[in-house]
């Protein structure tokens, strides 16, 4: 049973009992008052009659016509009957109701019995005869209290259809409108289950509005996952290449014969290979939207025997595109820095370099001041950077106007930033337009010896 025929037939059997409840108390209520109330008028009418009576009694009946005309006036229900006698018992006057006989014998299908009440009837302390009143056995059952609890009875049960008729004709409107909130909700929610886009109309009823309102929350947060998702797995995709590039061009070399495989360049192989397990074992970094970023794993190390391994992995390549590769700098130079994430900023910006030059070359510069700080440099002589696109140009997946032929995801600088801003790095960016660029990793300071991190 679906909750709109639920909370309608809740609320007709509350709407029932409502009515029965108040027309049992008013019905009762109305009928005691209205009971008192004719058992007071009768009082006064046996008041009225009996002062009618001595004052006839009094003055003598000088018109019988208009004497027997007011008497008349006196009999009304409950009062069937009324007799004057005088003093010796012999009766002056008497009217009676002419459906009299009728009424003792059957009324709506049963007996209708009376009874007479004998007053007294005195000037001063003299009697001067009798009034004799015959009513209903109950004043308080008379015809007249019977026909007005009729009347009441049929007004209450109309009463109680109009507001029965109303009542459903609201609960139609409130459980059409509450329903239809909670049958939106469910939508809602399947199309979030779904993996749709479906937008709710919000609910005017606050605790279906605030369901509402948590599921369009969850639904963000589900969005934000996503994304997330979408941007580790395309970061792994980015990072798994610099290995396999590496690799690829030392076997390549090898069969072709252009280079050999000694023992620096298997050293330089398998430290690829074992760079691209850690990122094949760190693959749940995927599957785990909230998992925490990975330590840091700094180590004091030579700098420049780095940078010559990963100008080494590349060096074909660019000799096959007819670029030059040149270090410019010391020949030995300590860091205490993660090895990785350096060699990956590095390799990012090689490459980068290698896709956007077409003639010339390419210059890896490194420039260490007294105080400690340095700056690792690429420079090439390729197409160069519009100034409005410098700002642009490291946001995840941005991709140049100019560079749409050239194969890329638009992750490199983007990574490249984040991971030198995790070392206490910068990245700076000169360019001008057609003529080259300069990307350079800029550090503060270099500790020699290991240092909290």
């Amino acid at each position: 049973m679906t909750i709109r025929k639920q909370l309608s037939i809740m609320m007709v059997l509350i709407i029932i009992a409502s009515i029965a409840v108040n027309s049992f108390i008013s019905t009762k209520y109305i009928d005691r008052y209205f009971r008192g109330y004719v058992s007071e008028q009768y009082d006064k009418n046996v008041e009225d009659v009996m002062m009618f009576s001595e004052n006839l009694l009094k003055e003598g009946i000088q018109n019988r016509s208009s004497a027997l005309s007011e008497l008349n006036n006196f009999v009304d229900d409950p009062i069937v009957a009324i007799t004057i006698l005088d003093a010796d018992g012999n009766e002056i006057a008497s009217a009676q109701d002419a459906m009299f006989s009728m009424h003792r014998n059957m009324m709506m299908g049963r007996r209708f019995d009376v009874e007479t009440d004998t007053y007294v009837l005195a000037d001063g302390l003299s009697e001067i005869g009798q009034l004799q009143i015959t009513r209903n056995n109950d004043v308080q059952s008379s015809e007249t209290v019977r026909l007005f609890k009729v009347a009441m009875l049929t007004g209450t049960f109309i009463s109680a259809l109009v507001v029965f008729a109303l009542s459903w004709i609201l609960i139609l409107i409130s459980s059409k409108r509450l329903t239809k909130g909670i049958t939106d909700t469910a939508n809602y929610a399947k199309s979030i289950e779904m993996g749709g886009d479906t937008p709710v109309e919000k609910s005017g009823v606050v605790e279906i509005e605030s369901l509402q309102m948590s599921l369009e929350n969850l639904e963000n947060r589900l969005k934000l996952q996503k994304a997330a998702r979408k941007q580790k797995t395309d970061q792994l995709a980015h990072e798994t290449r610099t290995p396999l590039t590496i690799l690829k061009t030392h076997c390549e070399g090898a069969l072709d014969g252009v280079i050999e495989l000694d023992r620096t360049r298997l050293e330089s192989c398998i430290n690829e290979i074992e760079n691209l397990s850690g990122l094949i074992e760190n693959m749940n970094d995927v599957i785990e939207y909230d998992v925490q970023v990975k330590p840091l794993h700094r180590l004091e190390y030579d700098l420049v025997s780095e940078v010559r391994k990963v100008m080494k992995g590349l060096g074909l390549q660019f000799r096959n595109k007819g670029l030059s590769l040149e270090y410019l700098g010391p020949e030995a130079f300590k860091v205490y820095e993660d090895a990785n994430l350096l060699n990956q900023a590095l390799y990012n910006l090689l490459t980068n370099a290698y896709k956007f030059t077409e003639k010339g070359g390419v210059e890896v510069l490194l420039r260490a001041d007294p105080d400690n700080a340095w700056t690792l440099s690429v420079k090439d002589t390729g197409l160069g950077i519009a100034p409005d696109e410098i700002q642009k140009i490291d946001e995840a997946y941005y991709r140049s106007p100019s560079a749409k032929e050239t194969e890329g995801d638009g992750l490199g600088l983007y990574l490249t930033r984040k991971n030198i801003e995790r070392l206490g790095g910068q990245l700076e960016i000169a360019s001008v337009l057609g003529q080259g660029s300069e990307f350079s990793i800029v550090f503060g300071k270099n500790p020699h010896l290991p240092c909290e991190q």
